[in-house]
């Protein structure tokens, strides 16, 4: 069967307002809410036909015993592109994208009752603001349904539908539909549907989290949420079939491949199986590429996804600057784990917008740079650079600075050119050998076996220790490089070793290279490998340069890069990055300390 793409329907330009007046220029006052009561309020939408105006009435509600509602779960948009609807008869802008939810929910022949942040929240009110974000979980736990508006018709997303209703009635016919090319558009329609703005935003994460039923629409398309997440799940099912047919198309860097096995409603699914277990800064990571309109909401709009203690700890304050929220997240979390990984998801990057101490995550950057601590996740061991000692810290300054105890490494005294985050494969081949030449150049040509073997657990972070021995791990890397260059970069001349390796390279391992490739730039993209004035390898953060300080915190999983300030006078320092130091990934520089061979020293980082 061919999908074949349809006329767009008209947009009806007379339910549109033309005005664009900004969101809360109204005359409607909102009637005052009771904290004490738990009262919400509710939009009663009035009956209406295509081209009628908007017509909505607000009420105050009990969260304690509330009449049956439904949840809107949206996204804004543009701010500034606004639309009029009518609330008890006064004009009231909204965001063009949620007139259009409302045009699309509304009856022709009964009211309809719903709950949405921007009209059911005075907006302009903090106090409340701060109220009814906390109460947000109970909210959408509460509604009889949460309706998800992934926006209106638009890049055939009507035979976006067509196909998904396809794939959920006849499961078998995927594997045709997928290798037909004549359906190209049709897969590529599914594609811009899961990557719309709709899955990128952070407050839809603990609204579906904590949603008992779920509706999809979209233009006049609507379908349940297990309906779509059941053709999702199929995509998953049928990994290697998607990655044949669609790996070699590509939509803003991504690949068809991975959006339709990854992206949309994948995500949300798997942050439904997570429930509300994880702890605060676990979220906050897997979470860090979602968007939002205010940076606190990286904060306030994971809080319904958390365990009810830690919710209880965190009041939301908008008055507070971003810089204020994300110092006092991370004093909490330091606080809370007495470890010191927290560091790791501090990723320093000019310009600092919000102006916050280097050690501080600023969790509105979208970094694809995964903290060193999470690389481990991968391995059967967790990595243990400071042992089994708690992090042992003062906060300094209103946390301007951070003191903490650690053992120094050594200093960087070498290193290779990074790796950016959005990399090719042959930019991350061509950088493969550039690392390489750098470890020759430490050791004036003189690589031996074991220099090899810590150079490939080195690039691959340890992420394969206790599956192989450190030649088959050797072999398997450098053939893995060695072939990919010939494939690749076929004008790079490789030296008689690599030779070697790309000769004895069979085909029939193409998907074991592809996982460790995989496996390894995930770990190191935004890292540059580096060798310490010891000799030491590693896979450090963008930013390292020569005569940083590598050193494991006590109470800190991983090493971290430090900068020395003011000439290198003292020990203010600034936080570069968290990294990997071969051989000291499991405590090795706490033994030695305790050996009399390292010595403990203090640093404060700003």
């Amino acid at each position: 069967m061919a999908y074949l793409a349809s006329p767009r329907r008209d947009r009806d330009e007379n339910s549109l307002s033309p005005s664009r007046l900004r969101l809360g220029n109204t005359a409607y006052k909102y009637e005052r809410i009771s904290f004490k009561q738990n009262e919400i309020r509710l939009l009663r939408v009035l009956p209406g036909r295509p081209g009628d105006r908007v017509e909505c009435e607000l009420f105050i509600e009990s969260l304690d015993r509330p009449r049956a509602y439904s949840a809107l779960s949206y996204t804004w948009g543009i701010k500034e592109d606004t639309a009029l609807i009518y609330v008890h008869g006064h004009s009231f802008p909204v965001t063009r994208n949620c007139k259009l939810a409302l045009e699309r929910l509304r009856l022709p022949d009964r009211t309809v009752i719903l709950w949405i942040d921007l009209l059911c929240i005075d907006q302009k009110n903090i106090k409340e603001r701060n109220h009814q974000v906390q109460k947000m979980m109970l909210v959408y736990q509460r509604a009889r349904r949460i309706n998800m508006w992934l926006g209106p018709e638009n890049d055939d997303s009507i035979i976006a539908f067509d196909l998904i209703w396809d794939l959920y009635n006849d499961p078998d016919s995927l594997v045709p539909l997928a290798r037909d090319p004549r359906n190209k558009n049709a897969f590529k329609s599914l594609v811009n549907l899961f990557e719309r703005e709709y899955w990128k935003r952070i407050w839809v994460v603990q609204e579906v989290l904590n949603a008992r039923k779920i509706a999809v629409y979209c233009g006049a398309d609507a379908i349940s949420w297990s309906k779509m997440t059941y053709v999702s799940e199929l995509f998953g099912e049928n990994r290697p079939l998607i990655i044949q047919c669609f790996n070699k198309f590509v939509r803003k860097d991504n690949g068809w491949d991975d959006i339709l096995i990854s992206s949309g409603p994948h995500y949300l699914d798997r942050v439904r199986g997570r429930g509300n277990q994880s702890d605060l800064l676990e979220t906050l990571s897997f979470h860090r590429r979602k968007l939002c309109q205010d940076p606190k909401d990286k904060v306030y709009g994971i809080l319904g996804i958390l365990s009810e203690r830690e919710r209880g700890e965190f009041e939301v304050d908008y008055d507070l600057s971003t810089r204020q929220v994300y110092i006092n997240v991370a004093i909490y979390i330091l606080h809370v784990t007495r470890c010191l990984d927290v560091l790791g998801h501090s990723i320093p990057r000019e310009p600092n917008a919000n102006q916050l101490p280097s050690w501080v995550p600023d969790w509105e950057q979208r970094s694809l740079t995964r903290p060193m601590s999470t690389v481990a996740g991968k391995m059967q061991h967790i990595f243990s650079a400071g042992g089994d000692t708690l992090a042992d810290f003062r906060i300094l300054d209103n946390g301007d600075a951070l003191e903490l105890d650690g053992v120094i490494l050594g200093r960087v005294a070498e290193m290779g050119s990074p790796l950016s985050e959005l990399t090719a494969v042959d930019t991350m081949v061509i950088t493969f050998h550039h690392w390489r030449s750098i470890l020759s150049h430490s050791k004036s040509g003189l690589v031996t076996p074991d220099d090899d073997a810590a150079f490939a657990r080195t690039i691959t972070c340890g992420i394969h220790d206790g599956e192989t021995t450190p030649s088959q791990l050797v072999t398997t890397v450098f053939e893995a490089f060695a072939s990919l260059t010939r494939e690749t970069s076929q004008k790079y001349i490789l030296d008689a070793q690599m030779e070697l390796y790309a000769d004895s390279w069979d085909p029939s391992r193409e998907a074991a290279r592809t996982t460790l490739l995989e496996h390894t730039l995930s770990a190191i993209q935004g890292r540059r490998f580096f060798v310490t004035e010891d000799g030491e390898m590693g896979m450090g953060p963008w930013g390292c340069d020569e005569g940083d300080l590598v050193v494991v915190p006590l109470g800190c999983s991983t090493p971290v890069v430090l900068r020395e300030e003011g000439g290198g006078r003292g020990r203010d320092v600034a936080f570069v990055g968290d990294a990997y130091v071969n051989g000291f990934m499991f405590g090795k520089a706490i033994r030695q300390l305790d050996e009399g061979r390292r010595r403990e020293e203090g640093f404060v980082i700003r």
